[in-house]
């Protein structure tokens, strides 16, 4: 067989829900597959059953006789976490490889020999993501899978790893993930598990899922149609059946019955359409009446037991501003969000640095703020001090059945706990979002649909967020904690990042053009975004780099010799 991996009509039921029906897909030599679908779908579940660690319930998985495949490990086990760098990619090697192979895989994942003898235990969770990527390739596999190897990946780490995935990776690989920009970069071919099917694009993610929309309304279209034609059959064959009664005519019953069969042919026949993700989030806002809503000045932010992360001199949050938090784990983005919570929650700090005008509603990343043994409808009536009715009401509108609303929080995945602490927010209607990765438990959908709502409201917000979309989406305003300091930037900082060698840059300028047609290419580029970003609602706008595009316009015109 040519194919490396094949699955061929398999099913598979996780309890009572099924997750996959005849569903069939093929791994080739040098794909880049990216596997995307809703929370629950069963992406986690496809890759256990390609690789071997679980059989499916009827159809087959066939590998390529001799396939050296690899799964990444989602956590480093205690062993291997108490390990050095080196040693523990070293321990994945086997005698055909050569000796320096996991020397030469973490220096292309941009660790230096400095951390090479670094516990793997004392590395931040994107770091150890890494060590379990360079575990997994470092013997040179056919292919490999990949779930969800972005999570917890700050910006830096993440163009590392996509930079290797882009120009060195030999070997085929299939990855879930949810961050649509990651897609992009490093995949070619794009498989969506959906409805207990698979749909296969030979297009990255964002075409791939335009191509798939087209098709989804072309089937609405379509089902439409055909629903009209059988209730018009349906519609005669009943009129057909009375008639034969009345009448007592024979020859109206019989027509009665075979027009009411080709309304059930039609009927099994009918064009499916997807049933969508389910999911439903809904934040309400109070548009708050004031000139600014959070004034911070001389501020100093240290974590718990007292070490120094950084200083600001002034953070001022107005109406309508959307700020994103932006630098790399560990340099104190989450400590300062909760900073600011504390602030608020303690009364004598909020009539200082919040206006009285502000209500805040806090999404916490580690879902902390419902953390309890009671049910998710008690939870949110008692958070929200809302009636049981109306708690319950919300938690329908939001995609959870009736018979849900008993369990525990306890017991959901993290993205259930993040749909009730959604629901929450809804309830509270805040004028100040404080968003701690809130896209970390959304699926893409879900992603899309926070960013609609977010920019849909009046609602200020202050965010941090590893998905890159979600931040160039929604936010208007942006912030790095650059050099022991929290510094307001013009852009995020990756629009910063030069591509050749991904060496973080967060006060640089943009690579400058030197010849004629670099510049004149330069202009074209600045002036088409300058043009689509004033087009757009004023309050979807960004002031700040609107302002750097027309000073480098200007800069660059003067060396052109021509008129500013």
């Amino acid at each position: 067989m040519s194919s490396l991996l094949r699955c061929q009509n398999i099913a598979h039921t996780l309890g009572d829900r099924r997750l996959f029906e005849a569903l069939s897909l093929s791994l080739e030599p040098r794909d880049r597959v990216g596997l995307v679908g809703y929370n629950g779908s069963g992406k986690s579940t496809l890759l256990s059953l390609l690789s071997g660690a679980m059989e499916p319930d009827t159809g087959e998985v066939v590998s390529q006789r001799g396939l050296r495949l690899s799964m990444v490990e989602q956590f480093l086990s205690d062993e291997v976490a108490a390990q050095p760098v080196l040693g523990a990619v070293e321990a994945r090697l086997d005698e055909t490889t050569d000796p320096h192979r996991a020397e030469e895989v973490l220096s292309r994942l941009a660790f230096d020999e400095g951390s090479w003898g670094q516990l793997c235990c004392d590395l931040s969770g994107g770091q150890q993501n890494l060590v379990a990527f360079a575990r997994a390739i470092v013997n040179d596999p056919d292919l490999v899978l990949l779930d969800e190897p972005s999570n917890h990946l700050d910006w830096e780490t993440l163009l590392r790893f996509e930079d290797y995935l882009e120009r060195h990776a030999s070997f085929a690989y299939l990855v879930v993930s949810h961050d649509r920009d990651f897609l992009d970069a490093v995949t070619t071919r794009t498989v969506v598990l959906r409805d207990t099917r698979c749909y296969a694009f030979d297009l990255p993610f964002s075409k791939a899922r335009e191509k798939l929309i087209d098709a989804d309304i072309a089937a609405a279209v379509a089902r439409a149609a055909e629903d009209k034609e059988i209730a018009r059959l349906r519609a005669t064959a009943k009129r057909l059946a009375i008639w034969g009664k009345v009448y007592d005519n024979e020859k109206f019953a019989r027509k009665a019955k075979s027009i009411a069969k080709r309304a059930d042919r039609a009927e099994a026949q009918r064009t499916f359409v997807t049933q969508g993700s389910k999911l439903n989030l809904n934040i309400s806002a109070d548009e708050a009446r004031s000139r600014q809503l959070v004034m911070l000045e001389h501020e100093t932010i240290d974590t718990p037991d007292g070490r120094h992360l950084f200083d600001l001199e002034r953070f001022q949050v107005r109406p309508g501003d959307r700020v994103a938090i932006l630098a790399p784990n560990g340099t104190g983005k989450t400590t300062f969000l909760k900073h600011l919570v504390r602030l608020y929650r303690n009364e004598r700090e909020r009539a200082q640095c919040f206006s009285p005008q502000c209500r805040l509603g806090y999404y916490d990343q580690e879902l902390a703020e419902i953390q309890t043994d009671g049910s998710m409808r008690t939870v949110v009536a008692e958070r929200a001090r809302v009636s049981d009715e109306v708690a319950k009401q919300t938690l329908i509108r939001a995609g959870f059945p009736f018979t849900s609303h008993h369990r525990r929080v306890t017991t959901l995945s993290g993205g259930e706990r993040a749909r009730v602490l959604f629901v929450l927010l809804e309830l509270l209607e805040p004028s100040l979002l404080v968003l701690d990765e809130p896209t970390n438990h959304l699926d893409i959908e879900g992603r899309e649909a926070l960013e609609s709502q977010l920019l849909d409201l009046n609602v200020s917000l202050i965010v941090t967020a590893h998905d890159r979309r979600f931040v160039q989406n929604v936010c208007n305003r942006f912030f790095a904690i650059v050099e022991g300091e929290l510094q307001e930037t013009y852009a995020p900082l990756w629009e910063f990042e030069p591509a050749e060698d991904r060496t973080p840059a967060p006060r640089a300028a943009d690579p400058q053009p030197e010849d004629e047609d670099s510049i004149l290419s330069r202009l074209l580029e600045l002036e088409s975004k300058l043009e689509a970003d004033v087009k757009r609602k004023p309050k979807f706008q960004k002031p700040q780099l609107q302002a750097q595009w027309r000073a480098e316009i200007k800069r660059l015109t003067a060396l052109l010799e021509c008129p500013s």
